[in-house]
């Protein structure tokens, strides 16, 4: 958490220099943080999902999303609406 809030304000490098390792693993531990909390989720032992389409921003811009309707986790949010 701490490498990543650093990320927030300073470069890669700036970040290796002041912390005292190499790039390299600064750039691993950003990219497991990414790759951690915004892949696409596991499918895994989902067998029945809900989708619904709703307006952002008084109308004018919609959103479509894919839950699990067991655990009600979020597994897609799509811009626009419609069949595709």
């Amino acid at each position: 958490k701490y490498v990543v809030g650093l990320l927030r304000g300073m470069t890669l490098k700036d970040a290796a220099n002041l912390l005292g390792v190499s790039w390299d693993t600064v750039k691993e531990i950003h990219t497991r943080h990414l790759e951690y909390h915004y892949a696409p989720p596991s499918l895994e032992g989902v067998d029945s999902i809900g989708i619904d389409e709703f307006a952002v921003r008084r109308g004018h811009v919609y959103k479509t999303i894919v839950v699990d309707l067991k655990s009600g986790r979020i597994l897609y949010v799509g811009n626009g609406k419609g069949a595709n």
